[in-house]
């Protein structure tokens, strides 16, 4: 099938892409079944194309998606914990809300949510755990 590769500097941008298409052609008929697979590292640019490892492995997250739905890498969610738009996990999230509730504050608000996935072997890359990538409610 077809593939489109996008390049952010930011992993936030880079989920927004990813949900987005999803969200908008999610219900157009004309559309197949979207799969997205983002990776969080270092490429190699050359002559307007993008190369290594880290395009590589958003490759074979994009082969192994759900349809319709966006798998990261650990760097990628890590990331995205890293700059506040995800929680590092869920547990956590409760437990700051809870806290910023007993203390009248406000709770942190988050963007988006990860959910770990299965740890899967991919090809040439080794064993890799996607996190499933969603908007917070």
């Amino acid at each position: 099938g077809d593939e489109v590769l996008y390049a952010a500097d930011d992993a936030g941008i880079a989920a927004e892409i990813g949900l987005r298409l999803i969200e908008t052609l999610t219900h157009d008929e004309t559309m197949p079944e979207l799969r997205v697979g983002i990776a969080f590292g270092t490429v190699t640019t050359r002559m307007g194309d993008v190369f290594g490892t880290t395009v590589n492995l958003a490759s074979r997250l994009t082969s192994i998606a759900p349809k319709n739905a966006v798998l990261v890498d650990g760097a990628f969610a890590e990331e995205l914990g890293r700059t506040g738009d995800a929680p590092v996990s869920e547990a956590e999230a409760a437990e700051q809300a809870a806290a910023a509730e007993k203390e009248g504050e406000e709770p942190p608000s988050y963007r988006f949510a990860l959910q770990p996935m299965w740890q899967r072997p991919v090809r040439g890359l080794g064993v890799v755990e996607p996190w499933l990538l969603s908007r917070r409610a």
